[in-house]
């Protein structure tokens, strides 16, 4: 979050070829973040599994909050990289791909309604469009597509538990176990 706001600061002080240059960092930033929540979300559930915290079934439907996750943070980081010489897209996509990164955190808040975590984990979203809105009179494409794709992969919490889902986790955790 730091490199976050550090990066917004220096675009919004016109500081872009220092922008630029700290990119790279967070270039590299990012995919040290996704590979280790790669590795950690597989981790986590087998730790828990051999600790006797979790059954091999939990750990399975589990897996699905982490993988989904990081191919939500690697698809729109990836895309934000594609599309640095374009601020527009950019700065929207980096956004979402941050958002992304929020559900675990959300998640921990324990809301009673999914509708109510939806709404919290997208706000952050909900509030760029908003801000598009009053300043440009239009909500830009990228922020439509990144709150379709978050929302549909939102629905991942209703099938983590499912048959068919836990039967692949089990197949991807089963070399771990």
């Amino acid at each position: 979050m730091v490199l976050l706001l550090a990066q917004v600061s220096l675009v919004a002080t016109e500081r872009v070829r220092l922008h630029r240059r700290l990119g790279q960092v967070g270039i590299a930033y990012g995919a040290l973040v996704l590979g280790s929540g790669l590795v950690v979300g597989v981790a986590a559930p087998v730790w828990h599994v051999h600790a006797g915290e979790w059954t091999v079934d939990r750990a399975a439907g589990f897996l699905l909050a982490p993988l989904g996750d990081m191919a939500l943070f690697g698809g729109f980081f990836g895309a934000a990289i594609a599309y640095r010489r374009r601020p527009e897209i950019h700065k929207r996509l980096i956004l979402a791909a941050t958002v992304a990164l929020a559900f675990a955190a959300v998640g921990r808040m324990a809301f009673a309604s999914p509708v109510v975590f939806l709404l919290v984990w997208l706000s952050p979203l909900f509030a760029a469009m908003a801000f598009d809105v009053c300043t440009r009179r239009r909500v830009h494409p990228v922020s439509v597509l990144s709150v379709a794709v978050l929302a549909a992969a939102f629905l991942r919490i209703f099938v983590m538990q499912s048959p068919g889902w836990v039967q692949i986790g089990r197949a991807l955790l089963l070399p771990f176990l």
